[in-house]
């Protein structure tokens, strides 16, 4: 699919103290864990934008907040992620082929697993990339009908299997699993295993903070 226009939807809060990256926050301070916010999704946003087959949106429940990205920015809406998980998902399959929902904090993904979370959309209507944590890392649909994602656990280690269950009807395949960045020992590891050029501000920030 990937001669077609794929629409990826990113979404993320404000970059802001106390709002975001708690469990960051919880051992590195909410100021530390907002400026590490605010650098991975400026290197995500670089890595999705420089990919030719995808148009990039950031999905966001404070479209007049500062998020540090120029970008076209849709509101979330109200209710739980399921709820606005959905909308986004109606919405953008209105003008494409395909959506694909994803974190403003994996600028460490490869391209390569986006490629086969695409291409996998072409025999299946859905595909989900898993985490070990019993979670996700991105989620593509083709077809969104109504109520998809209602009622599913999230943030739990029963979120994943909780969502492929939901979607059975659109045939949904697993694709390559990835690690997120949720603690202080993620963003070691991602300092000692992914390229700087790949995440250059997160690695600026790390170096500051660390060095």
């Amino acid at each position: 699919m990937a001669s077609t226009r794929i629409l990826a939807l990113v979404y993320a809060k404000p970059p802001r103290a106390g709002a975001v990256k708690t469990r960051l926050a919880a051992t590195m301070g909410a100021d530390v864990a907002a400026e590490v916010a605010r650098a991975l999704l400026s290197d995500t946003w670089r890595l999705l934008r420089d990919v030719p087959w995808l148009d990039v949106v950031l999905s966001t429940p404070e479209p007049g907040e500062d998020h540090g990205v120029d970008a076209i920015v849709w509101d979330q809406g109200g209710g739980d992620l399921g709820q606005r998980l959905e909308r986004g998902f109606r919405r953008g399959l209105l003008e494409h082929d395909a959506v694909i929902a994803l974190g403003g904090d994996a600028p460490h993904l490869p391209v390569t697993h986006l490629q086969r979370l695409v291409d996998a959309l072409e025999e299946h209507d859905a595909a989900i990339g898993p985490t070990a944590d019993g979670g996700f890392w991105g989620l593509g649909l083709r077809r969104c009908p109504p109520g998809l994602l209602a009622d599913i656990p999230w943030s739990t280690a029963s979120t994943l299997d909780a969502t492929v269950a939901r979607l059975a009807d659109l045939d949904p395949i697993r694709v390559d699993p990835w690690w997120d960045v949720d603690e202080e020992a993620d963003l070691r590891r991602m300092r000692a295993e992914i390229p700087r050029e790949r995440v250059p501000l997160t690695s600026a920030l790390l170096d500051r903070l660390w060095d």
